[in-house]
């Protein structure tokens, strides 16, 4: 099901996961909450003529890929999709990936929304932290400058069994 924890979506850098590197998926591994790339300057704010067009995210957690990229940039409207589905992140304008918290906020509701953040992002040690303890998958999408170090991977683990 498209935009959930549990599909095959497009990478970050528009490629389709390989299968071989994708992991069977069974309903219970979904992932559940616990607790525009163009350059163009995008506000935080929503204006009052957008307020018409932000998507309606408790209906659809779907919506917002189809929001206009003005509102896929816009900060708190992709806060709040981030809550509803982290991997809603991969529709997100790109310098909402490299926002800290927008990327937080994905990766605490599915793991595995840590594909689509930044490469800077990716070598964060606590946004993966979060990541792997919402998600052990996770783990393959971070920075390969963190997986090699043996400390990074011990502390991870004792994340993941949290």
């Amino acid at each position: 099901e498209p935009g959930h924890c549990g599909s095959s979506p497009q990478r970050s850098d528009g490629s389709s996961t390989p299968p071989a590197s994708r992991s069977r998926t069974t309903s219970s591994d979904s992932c559940s909450s616990r607790g525009s790339s163009d350059g163009e300057e995008m506000p935080d704010e929503i204006d009052e003529d957008d307020i018409g067009e932000a998507p309606d995210l408790d209906a659809d957690p779907g919506a917002f890929a189809r929001a206009p990229a003005r509102l896929r940039g816009n900060r708190r409207v992709a806060l709040e999709a981030m809550r509803h589905d982290g991997m809603a992140l991969q529709h997100a304008a790109q310098k909402l990936r490299d926002d800290r918290q927008v990327v937080l906020e994905a990766v605490r509701e599915c793991g595995r929304a840590l594909d689509f953040a930044s490469e800077m992002l990716r070598a964060d040690a606590v946004v993966v932290l979060e990541a792997v303890q919402q998600d052990w998958r996770a783990c393959r999408f971070a920075a390969p400058d963190l997986t090699s170090d043996a400390s990074f991977v011990l502390e991870a683990a004792e994340h993941a069994w949290q």
